[in-house]
Parts: C-alpha cells; sequence; structure tokens
C-alpha cells in the first residue's frame, strides 16, 4: 500500500482488517493451501468487519464488546433498517451456514459449493465497498484489489438474467455507465447498482454525449454513442429482457478490447482471445474447479486433447513462462493463470504443469455445464491456433511465408 493509501484506510480500520481477511482467503485459495473451513471463517469475518464499518458510518454501534463477535444477524437487520443495500443476501446467509457447519460440526463443503460461494463473494464485497465507501475512497479504491465495480455488476446482470428481467437490465445499465466513466477515468460515485432503469438510461445518454473520449477501438466507441436511444426505444416498448440483453452484450464487446479484470497492456498475448494476465483484480482468480455436477461428457473429451496438444507442443508450453510455483515438505504444484474471452466475457482458468484445467466454477445445471464446456473449447481452439502459427514460423524456410504472417 502507498503511504496514501494506508492513510486513508487507516481512517476505516474493519475496512482495513477485512481486506486483511479478504487477502488471506485468497492466497489459501491460489497456493492450495489451508481448507474450505479456514476461508469460510474469513469470508463471513470479512462480511461482518464491512458491515459494522459501515454501521459505524451510520452511528450505529453493535460492537457489544471485545469478547464477542460482531453478529451478522444483527448487522444484516440493522443494516436493512437503515436502508444500506445488501447484495446477493442469499450467499452471505450460504456462508454464515457453511462458517456454522465449519465451526460447530467440523463440516466442511463440497467442492462445487464452495467454488460458487467464493466466487460470488467477490461480487458481494466489490458492491458492498465500493458503493459505501467508493466516494471517500476516491482513487484509491482502485488500489485495494478488488474486482472493478463495473465487472462486478456485470456478474450480477449475468446472475439474474432470464430470472428477474428488470433486475438484469438494471444492473447491465449500471456495468456499462461505471465501464463508461473506467474508460473515460472520470470520478465516479459507485452508484450504479443502486439507481433505477429510467435513471441509468439518462445519465449514460448524458455522459455520452457529453464525452470526450481518450484514443481507442473506434467499435467500442460507436457502440457506446448509440446505446442510449436504442436502449430508450426498447424500454419505451416494454421490451425489457431485449433491452437487459442488448445492454449485456454492449459491455462484453467493449470489454473484450478493453478489459476490466486485468491489465491488457501488460498482458502476456498468446492469441487475440487467450492471454496470460500479470494479475487479476481480486476474486477472478478465486472459484476454480476441475468438474462439477452438470459437467459434459464432451469437457472430458476437452481436457484430454488440451493436454495431447500441450505435450505434442512444448516450444508453445515455454511461452508461457516460469508461471506460479508453490512448494510443501516433498511436493511442489506449478501452474499458470490465463484468461480467455468466450465471446461473452473475459473467465480465468487454471492450468498446471499436468495440462490439467480448471474452470470457473458455476451453478450445478445443465446450462452452466454446457458453459463451461463452450469455454474449454474455446480454451482447446485458441491453443491449437496458437500451436498452429508456431509451426508455420517454425518451417524449414524460415517461417515469413506469405501464409504465416497473414495468421499473424
Amino acid at each position: 500500500m502507498s503511504e496514501k493509501q494506508t492513510a486513508i484506510i487507516d481512517q476505516y480500520p474493519f475496512l482495513r482488517a477485512a481486506l486483511d481477511d479478504i487477502g488471506l482467503a485468497s492466497d489459501l485459495i491460489n497456493n492450495d493451501r489451508g481448507t474450505s473451513r479456514n476461508v469460510v471463517t474469513l469470508l463471513q469475518d470479512a462480511l461482518e468487519f464491512i458491515l459494522y464499518e459501515v454501521l459505524q458510518m451510520l452511528s450505529e454501534d453493535i460492537y457489544r464488546n471485545g469478547q464477542n463477535t460482531i453478529g451478522l444477524d444483527t448487522a444484516i437487520r440493522v443494516c436493512k433498517s437503515r436502508g444500506v443495500e445488501l447484495p446477493l443476501l442469499g450467499t452471505i446467509r450460504t456462508i454464515q451456514k457453511h462458517r456454522g457447519d465449519a465451526k460447530h460440526h467440523a463440516q466442511i463443503p463440497h467442492e462445487q459449493a464452495f467454488s460458487r460461494m467464493v466466487g460470488e463473494f467477490r461480487i458481494i464485497v466489490s458492491r458492498l465497498v465500493h458503493e459505501q465507501f467508493g466516494p471517500a475512497l476516491g482513487n484509491e479504491i482502485r488500489t485495494l484489489g478488488l474486482l472493478p465495480y463495473h465487472t462486478a455488476l456485470y456478474e450480477s446482470y449475468r446472475k439474474y438474467r432470464t430470472h428477474d428481467w428488470p433486475l438484469a437490465l438494471q444492473f447491465a445499465l449500471g456495468a456499462l455507465l461505471h465501464k463508461h466513466r473506467a474508460i473515460l477515468e472520470t470520478i465516479d460515485d459507485y452508484s450504479g447498482g443502486l439507481r433505477r432503469i429510467p435513471e441509468l438510461i439518462g445519465l449514460l445518454g448524458k455522459e455520452v454525449a457529453a464525452a470526450s473520449y481518450p484514443p481507442a477501438p473506434v467499435e467500442a466507441i460507436e457502440t457506446v454513442k448509440r446505446l442510449p436511444n436504442e436502449l430508450q426505444e426498447l424500454v419505451a416498448l416494454e421490451a425489457i429482457a431485449e433491452a437487459a440483453e442488448l445492454a449485456g452484450h454492449s459491455y462484453a464487446n467493449i470489454d473484450r478490447i478493453l478489459p476490466g479484470i486485468f491489465d491488457i497492456a501488460t498482458a502476456r498475448r498468446i492469441t487475440d482471445l487467450l492471454v496470460l494476465p500479470s494479475g487479476f483484480s481480486f476474486g477472478r482468480s478465486m472459484g476454480w474447479s476441475w468438474s462439477q455436477e452438470g459437467d459434459t461428457k464432451r469437457l472430458d473429451e476437452i481436457q484430454k486433447e488440451v493436454e495431447q496438444l500441450l505435450k505434442a507442443h512444448p516450444d508453445l508450453v515455454k511461452e508461457f513462462g516460469p508461471g506460479h510455483y508453490a512448494q510443501d515438505d516433498d511436493n511442489y504444484w506449478r501452474w499458470w493463470v490465463f484468461a480467455i474471452f468466450d465471446g461473452t466475457r473475459w473467465q480465468s482458468f487454471h492450468l498446471d504443469n499436468s495440462y490439467h484445467l480448471k474452470l470457473e466454477s458455476g451453478d450445478s445445471t445443465e446450462e452452466a455445464g454446457k458453459d463451461r464446456e463452450k469455454v474449454a473449447a474455446t480454451i482447446l481452439e485458441q491453443l491449437q491456433l496458437a500451436a498452429q502459427r508456431r509451426t508455420l514460423v517454425a518451417e524449414p524456410d524460415g517461417g515469413s511465408s506469405t501464409e504465416a504472417r497473414k495468421i499473424m
């Protein structure tokens, strides 16, 4: 942390304690250390600290004494009574349940449930911290390692689409508004998750009309300029689902070019859609699984094809660099964390030195299984493309053929 950042965060000691717990939980997950019992305890502690800091700002003191935990039930009840928006309350309750199971019954959540819970935790924390502390922290909030606010809103849109279209539209519009502000690097109030649909469209239209864009791909800028009127027309026709999908797809198209979860400028580019970021925003490297309920037979086949491909192309693997390394007594682990654009969004995935894939976890449904198959298929396709390019470049004639240059 910079001295300035430390000074700001020191004004919020419970928020700082929450960030420390989140960092430790992330470290335990990413390095395969500790157990899900440890992580679940840290996640609940972090939520309690964040909510207590929120209530402190509202002059609500619910901390009885230093010998007792703050009490998540009480914190939730008082937050709701004071009008504090609690995102994904069902997941907050799930974390609370698993923490109780771990503490009192020595039980641990199933791998799929744990991965999904951790993945949704990143959305909760990002939205809570940005919406409650963002204006006070200013630009320093970008250095805290949180999932970007616009990304958290986009993930919220994905969670509610097909189930609650008005909420899905609200979050998709919020994601667009805050992505637009991120592109322009303007001061943000981080309120898109709290505003209603007409207000969000009005704000987006006003800010697009007044924007002076920095150098950026023309297609991204033109997409943004057309959106407010197109969205307004759909809402006027009460075509809420169509408006939500337009907003969601538009966000995805912009984010493909200007990713929110990593810095494209510092990433190692394997192909246009497959990169090795130098680092991720908090949470995107959390919540992987080799398999989960709902996975397809084709996914298993793709896993084997990826393994065979990389074993046959060791020079391609060398391009990945050293990756990450961890050791425990006589055991060691080496792995890489990639980002892949699946046509809808950037996702992270884990590849170990045995070439086994861990994909981002989701709901244990048939639809989620098909999504994971699609991601794996895109990974295989992009690795095949990268291997093909290397083969062409390494041809006996020096690899500078017209065909090779065209593919590059």
